[in-house]
């Protein structure tokens, strides 16, 4: 009996000792055995820290283990040269520190405009890459992000962007034409440093760019297409036990996430705007009503002290410039999420489950730019 005794104690401490030496991604939320990635959760999101492909076209899914992929982590791609190019799926909204640093291979990667901050490093040392189309949804370029990217020879920065950090174009010695908006107004005196010499900073009159580049010694022309912003969308949403919230600009959310709350009612307008002539029009589809009248221009749809739900809307654009532009839309349903952006009078939200809208968010992009995020399944009607 005391040999058997002895001899199961000795197979409990080996196993102990096994799962001691196990990798913390095993234990953790992880890809299976047969994934490129490794990753864990955010809630009922998932975050990428590693990859073990192959290399080469890199194509990140939406979904892994049928959780959302929310944001890369840090390092997760670092040092990884056999990676030729990276796409990054829509609904991810941050790229971590040093998230590709030293992809030697890279040439290209494609960023959807659902990501909202790039930390600092994540492209330095990726001297194959020669362009990268930033997303709309940024407010400012870390330091050192594009460090010593000497491949890189253009780049736009997004309106909306007001800041760019320490050396985060430094080395960049390929680097001949940078588009700056005049919603930047700090640049770091090392933003470009050691850069080539027939640099020239594209920007506005008068513009933070300008006085920059004149005191760098850098070329700087005038850009008259900066000159005509993109309108700006306003809105705010009537939430229970909440009521009118503040007002929320372009692509901000309005609404809750997570506390179970009902959309009530909604007021969509344009900040004043003496570039275009824009209005915008709208409907929701109320519980216990369906679709209400089209109203537009601040006006109130849905209803308020009802206590009935918003289930679905759609919104288009009037006046005489509304064919500049697209009108985005992307709404958080009961027991959905967010689902997909709809676009220009298409319905979002959900018909015959009786699930109520919980928030929203509105874009504003120019005619045939990309959408904000996936555009598949913006509306899903009980069959």
């Amino acid at each position: 009996m005391k040999v058997y005794f002895k001899k199961a104690v000795c197979l409990l401490v080996a196993l102990g000792a096994l799962f001691l030496t196990m990798p913390l991604g095993a234990i953790a939320k992880e890809a299976s055995a047969n994934s490129d990635f490794i990753y864990k959760g955010i809630g009922s999101d998932v975050y990428i820290t590693g990859y073990r492909g192959n290399g080469g076209e890199v194509v990140i899914p939406e979904t892994l283990s049928a959780s959302k992929v929310v944001s890369i982590g840090k390092a997760a791609f670092s040092h990884w040269d056999e990676i030729t190019s990276i796409v990054i799926p829509g609904g991810v909204t941050y790229i971590g520190e040093e998230a590709f640093y030293h992809c030697s291979g890279l040439t290209n990667i494609e960023i959807p405009d659902s990501v909202t901050f790039i930390d600092e490093c994540a492209f330095e040392y990726c001297d194959k890459l020669t362009s990268i189309t930033l997303p709309k949804g940024i407010t400012s370029i870390s330091s050192y992000t594009f460090t010593k990217c000497s491949g890189l020879t253009s780049i736009a920065i997004p309106d909306g962007v007001t800041s760019i950090g320490w050396a985060a174009f430094s080395y960049c010695t390929g680097l001949t034409s940078i588009v700056i908006p005049d919603s930047v107004t700090s640049i770091s005196g090392l933003a470009f440093k050691d850069h080539d010499e027939s640099l020239v900073i594209y920007g506005v009159e008068g513009s933070c760019a300008e006085t920059y580049a004149r005191e760098q010694g850098i070329r700087f022309l005038i850009d008259e297409s900066l000159d005509k912003k993109i309108p700006i969308i306003s809105y705010q949403t009537h939430v229970q036990n909440i009521g009118w919230q503040e007002d929320v600009l372009q692509g901000g959310m309005s609404g809750t996430e997570g506390m179970g709350y009902r959309l009530e009612s909604i007021r969509i307008s344009f900040e004043d705007d003496a570039n275009y002539d824009l209005g915008v029009a709208y409907s929701t589809h109320v519980e216990n009503i369906g679709w209400q009248a089209e109203i537009s221009n601040g006006a109130t749809a849905g209803t308020t002290d009802h206590g009935l739900r918003l289930e679905a809307i759609k919104i288009r654009l009037t006046g005489a410039d509304s064919d500049k532009f697209d009108i985005y839309y992307q709404v958080h349903a009961q027991n959905f999420g967010w689902l997909d952006w709809a676009k220009n009078g298409d319905s979002a939200g959900t018909a015959g489950f009786g699930y109520r809208l919980e928030a929203i968010r509105i874009s504003i992009v120019p005619k045939g730019d990309p959408s904000p995020g996936a555009t598949s399944r913006p509306f899903v009607q009980m069959q």
